[in-house]
């Protein structure tokens, strides 16, 4: 799998704006992992442990935004990697047809996979 910007953002030829579009990328996908979270607030609300994992995975979710728009992409990395391990560790209530930790797992792997494979190696 490759990601081609098209014209103007091959990665040999101008590394910069390749790098700037793999950015935008992530933070796109950190909206999405943030929306997700949200969304799976229903499944973290029957017990105090459900909520303040929610509340955590939020709070996490917001700072890897907040670092990603201010360039600090290894704090930000360090957020989703902590979405990561509290989603293992939280226990999600059942509902039908929706994975919200599976969903968390992979967002939070595929954003690291982006952060260390076409973001962060630039810096």
């Amino acid at each position: 799998l490759s990601i081609n910007f098209g014209p103007g953002y091959d990665l040999a030829t101008n590394p910069d704006a390749n790098r700037q579009a793999f950015a935008d990328l992530t933070r796109y996908k950190l909206q999405l992992l943030l929306a997700s979270i949200i969304e799976s607030q229903p499944a973290l609300s029957d017990t105090n442990e459900q909520k303040a994992g929610f509340r955590k995975l939020k709070r996490f979710a917001e700072k890897a935004i907040k670092f990603h728009d201010r360039g600090k992409y290894n704090v930000a990395l360090n957020m989703v990697r902590k979405v990561a391990e509290t989603a293992e560790l939280l226990i999600y209530t059942e509902i039908p047809n929706e994975n919200y930790r599976g969903e968390h797992l992979v967002r939070s792997s595929n954003i690291d996979f982006t952060y260390t494979e076409s973001v962060i190696p630039f810096n």
